[in-house]
C-alpha cells in the first residue's frame, strides 16, 4: 500500500498504469495504452509527411552536372589556392570563408592522408517557397589512407557554393 501511495504522489499516476494491474472495469489498460500508441504514431506519421519539404531536384539543374562539379569543387579546395576556391562560393558563403578557417580545412585534409578516390554521392533539391529560388545539395563521401571525409555542398542555381561543409 505504501507503494502504491508512493507512485501516486511521485508521478500523479495510480499504481496499477505502470505495473498493469488496472482495478476491474471490464477493459484492459494494456489494450487501451496499444490503441492510443497506435492513434498517436498515426497522428505523427500524417503530421510529420505532411510538412515535409520537397526533395525533387529542380529541372534547372542535372544530378550528374552536380556530382561532378563538387568533386572539381572539393579538389579545388584541397589545392591550397584559397582566391581560386572563393571565386567558387556565392558572397554570402565568401564573407563566412576567412583565411583561417580555410587553414583549419587543409589541415584536416592533410591529417587524413594521401586522397584515393571519391564514394558514394547523394542529391537532394529544395525550392524556397518565399523567393521560388532553387536550390541543390549534395553528399560526397571522399576517401583517404587514413579515412573518409564526407562533404556536403550546397548550390545555387547559377552552381555557386552556398555551403561547403566536412565532417
Amino acid at each position: 500500500m505504501k507503494e502504491r501511495n508512493l507512485i501516486k504522489q511521485q508521478t500523479g499516476m495510480p499504481s496499477w498504469f505502470w505495473k498493469g494491474n488496472k482495478p476491474k472495469r471490464g477493459k484492459c489498460v494494456w489494450t487501451e495504452r496499444f490503441l492510443g500508441s497506435v492513434f498517436l504514431l498515426a497522428v505523427l506519421c500524417l503530421g510529420l509527411t505532411g510538412c515535409a519539404p520537397k526533395t525533387e531536384l529542380a529541372d534547372c539543374f542535372s544530378e550528374e552536372e552536380l556530382i561532378e562539379a563538387s568533386k572539381e569543387n572539393i579538389t579545388l579546395a584541397e589545392s591550397g589556392d584559397y582566391e581560386a576556391f572563393l571565386e567558387k562560393l556565392d558572397p554570402v558563403a565568401q564573407e563566412a570563408l576567412t583565411e583561417e578557417v580555410y587553414e583549419q580545412y587543409l589541415n584536416t585534409v592533410a591529417s587524413m592522408g594521401a586522397f584515393q578516390e571519391f564514394g558514394e554521392s547523394a542529391v537532394v533539391g529544395q525550392t524556397d517557397e518565399e523567393t521560388g529560388e532553387n536550390y541543390a545539395g549534395v553528399i560526397l563521401i571522399a576517401k583517404y589512407e587514413e579515412g573518409n571525409l564526407q562533404y556536403t555542398l550546397g548550390y545555387t542555381e547559377a552552381m555557386k557554393l552556398l555551403q561547403f561543409m566536412v565532417k
